[in-house]
């Protein structure tokens, strides 16, 4: 596999600044030569923090949205963040009022990028993923396809299924798009949810960069499933709290 990637082959970023699975994301492009065209982000004020934060509320509960933002400020590793990154590296950051607007619409189609990384965002209409030439790419903390959704390796755990990060790319529905690449992680003695999530993301942004250098030399290969899996919502916070429990006493799964 090539360690640089051709300028004439472009990606956009989609992220969440203050969310550090971007940084992640660009730091590991950095690493590997891949050029980002742009980063193209969601511009955040308190007011749509805090919107966003009640609308977690209101899908998944109030315990499992503290969760989710526990597990977020976990996953930093620096001050920095993926606008810091993207500045030093001369990449341009252009902020939308929203992913999901006419105007990020009319920006990718300006930009005309080959390829869209989606660092964080929300699941974003067709109209969006559909600007890239050649789709839109996305890394999901669990096995594709049967564990789809943000509860995918906490309830594979459950059932006594390997968690794993799948790549895929992003289609109308959840979770659904053609599968690239997907492995199984290990888990390890003291393992919680959120250490296993948090490595999903971190080989997840790994994984990010080998599709991308594959969709540029036309070597995508799409693994075929014969089952569309089953969408799982957050894991409530004290059905975590369980599975913690039982993974820390060593209660791994057979399957593990």
């Amino acid at each position: 596999m090539m360690s640089s990637i051709s300028e004439e082959f472009s990606t956009v970023i989609l992220a969440y600044p203050d969310n550090p699975a971007g940084w992640i994301v660009m730091k590991t492009f950095l690493e590997r030569k891949i050029p980002v065209k742009a980063v193209v982000y969601e511009a955040q004020s308190r007011r749509k923090k805090w919107n966003r934060f009640k609308r977690k509320v209101v899908k998944d509960g109030l315990m499992s949205a503290c969760w989710r933002v526990r597990q977020t400020l976990r996953l930093r590793r620096s001050s920095e963040t993926i606008l810091d990154l993207a500045s030093r590296a001369g990449i341009p950051s252009i902020p939308v009022g929203l992913f999901n607007s006419m105007e990020c619409i009319r920006l990718l189609n300006s930009l005309k990028p080959d390829l869209l990384v989606i660092a964080s965002a929300p699941i974003l209409k067709p109209e969006i993923f559909q600007t890239a030439r050649l789709g839109c790419l996305n890394a999901h903390p669990g096995w594709l396809p049967e564990y789809r959704g943000l509860g995918a390796n906490a309830y594979a755990l459950l059932k006594g299924d390997c968690p794993g990060v799948s790549v895929h790319f992003v289609d109308a529905g959840i979770d659904t798009g053609p599968v690239v690449i997907r492995e199984k992680l290990t888990v390890r003695p003291g393992d919680t949810v959120d250490s296993i999530n948090d490595r999903a993301v971190v080989r997840g942004a790994e994984l990010l960069a080998d599709a991308v250098l594959k969709v540029r030399d036309h070597q995508i290969v799409t693994i075929k499933s014969r089952t569309k899996g089953k969408h799982y919502k957050t894991m409530p916070f004290h059905e975590v709290r369980k599975l913690n429990n039982r993974l820390k006493k060593g209660g791994v799964p057979d399957a593990l």
